[in-house]
């Protein structure tokens, strides 16, 4: 499966690698990095941060993950992603690209966020969890972020 991370934070990012290290994995860590790869690639799976740069949006802005809901709407159907994880901790950033996302029916959309149990279990759901990680993992190897 080719996988799209878009998240700001290094802990996240080594722990999501860990997750699906049996796929093929592209991070970005800013929306202008990441609308670059989007346009360019064709993915699978997303799973995308609103809050980059170390700063809240709210409301949503080019800076934020925000930015890349357009540029998604925006592919050809052919370059659509399946699925669309939205992990932000910023309820008012997921609803955001919540709602304009919904208008897609052909993307599976789930929101939960990133380290909590339902996150993984959407990994583990679409099958992109590596065989290791999802047999060890524990609720002591998850850094929680809360």
């Amino acid at each position: 499966m080719h996988i799209f991370f878009l998240d700001d934070d290094p802990d996240r990012v080594l722990a999501f690698r860990n997750a699906v290290c049996d796929h093929n994995l592209i991070v970005a860590t800013t929306a202008q990095e990441a609308i670059e790869i989007i346009n360019d690639q064709t993915f699978d799976l997303l799973s995308l941060d609103h809050d980059l740069g170390g700063k809240v949006y709210c409301p949503s802005d080019a800076l934020s993950g925000f930015a890349l809901v357009e540029v998604i709407l925006e592919l050809p159907v052919n370059k659509l992603p399946k699925h669309v994880i939205i992990h932000t901790r910023n309820q008012c950033g997921a609803a955001n690209m919540l709602i304009p996302l919904m208008e897609e029916p052909r993307i599976e959309l789930y929101v939960a966020r990133f380290g909590y149990p339902e996150y993984w279990k959407i990994l583990d759901m679409l099958e992109v969890s590596s065989e290791d990680f999802a047999n060890n993992q524990q609720p002591n190897r998850v850094r929680q972020y809360t």
